[in-house]
C-alpha cells in the first residue's frame, strides 16, 4: 500500500470514527429524554397524582380552592402538589429536556381539563400571600404549567 493510500484509508477512518461518535451522542440525547418523559410520566400516573387532579378538578373559583384549604387540607395538599408535577413537566419542556410534542400529545388533555382550575388555585394563593404582606409563593413560582397550554404565562420564568 502506498503512501496515499495509507493517508486516504487514515482519514476515511477518522471521518467513520467521527460520524459514529456524533450518531452515538445525539441517540444517547434522545434515549435521556425518552428515559426522562418515562419517568415524569410514571410519576404524574400515580394515585397521589391522580387523586390531586381530581381534586384540583373540583375547584370551580378562588373561593372554593380557598374553602379547601381550610376545609380539606389533605386535599388542597393534593392538588398542589399535582399543581407542582405540572409545573416541573412544563419546566423540562421549555428547557428541551423532554419534547413539547411527546408531552402535549400524551397529557395535553390532562392539561387542558385542568386550566381553569389550575387558574382559580393560583389567584386565591396570589390573593393569600398579598394579604399575608407577601410571605408565601405566588403565581410567578408556579409559572411553567401553564406555558404548556400556550397561554404564553411561561415567558417570564428564567
Amino acid at each position: 500500500m502506498g503512501e496515499s493510500e495509507a493517508a486516504f484509508l487514515g482519514a476515511a477512518t477518522g471521518a467513520v470514527s467521527l460520524v459514529l461518535s456524533i450518531y452515538a451522542v445525539l441517540r444517547s440525547k434522545l434515549l435521556n429524554k425518552r428515559d426522562l418523559f418515562l419517568a415524569l410520566h410514571d410519576r404524574l400516573s400515580t394515585a397521589d397524582q391522580l387523586a390531586g387532579r381530581r381534586a384540583l378538578r373540583r375547584v370551580g373559583s378562588p373561593d372554593q380552592a380557598r374553602a379547601m384549604l381550610l376545609n380539606e387540607p389533605r386535599e388542597y395538599d393534593s392538588m398542589t402538589s399535582a399543581l407542582a408535577m405540572f409545573d416541573i413537566l412544563g419546566l423540562y419542556v421549555e428547557k428541551g429536556y423532554v419534547k413539547r410534542d411527546l408531552v402535549l400529545e400524551e397529557w395535553g388533555h390532562v392539561l387542558a381539563s385542568l386550566h381553569q382550575p389550575a387558574d382559580h388555585v393560583i389567584e386565591e394563593r396570589g390573593a393569600r400571600v398579598a394579604a399575608s404582606g407577601g410571605s408565601g409563593r405566588t403565581f410567578e413560582d408556579w409559572c411553567w404549567m401553564p406555558s404548556l397550554g400556550g397561554t404564553g404565562r411561561g415567558d417570564h420564568c428564567s
